[in-house]
């Protein structure tokens, strides 16, 4: 992904309302057999609005006051490893786009 198509992407999702959103990474689908190696960089291929759920200190699902779970709504980079989820132009699971 280059620049340009970065920008359209997030623009679209600014366009959706998710401007005001964090920005993670998902980090199992960056990933690549020289990381060992010294390899560092590696490719964006999408970003999607999304929701998760949040942990508490112990790893746990952390919960409100009325004992439901937290969730966090979050705009996430994926990598070249994002979608294994067959093959379709664009991903309904994790939002890639091929």
């Amino acid at each position: 992904m280059n620049v340009n198509q970065l920008h359209r992407r997030l623009a679209l999702l600014i366009a959706d309302g998710h401007g005001r959103k964090s920005v993670r990474v998902y980090k199992p689908s960056f990933v690549h057999p020289l990381e060992n190696d010294g390899v560092v960089y590696l490719d964006i291929i999408g970003a999607h609005a999304m929701g998760i759920s949040l942990l508490d200190d112990d790893g746990g699902i952390a919960l409100d006051t009325r004992g439901r779970e937290r969730h966090k709504a979050i705009v996430a980079l994926f990598g070249d490893a994002a979608c294994s989820h067959g093959e379709v132009d664009t991903c309904e699971i994790c939002g890639v786009v091929k």
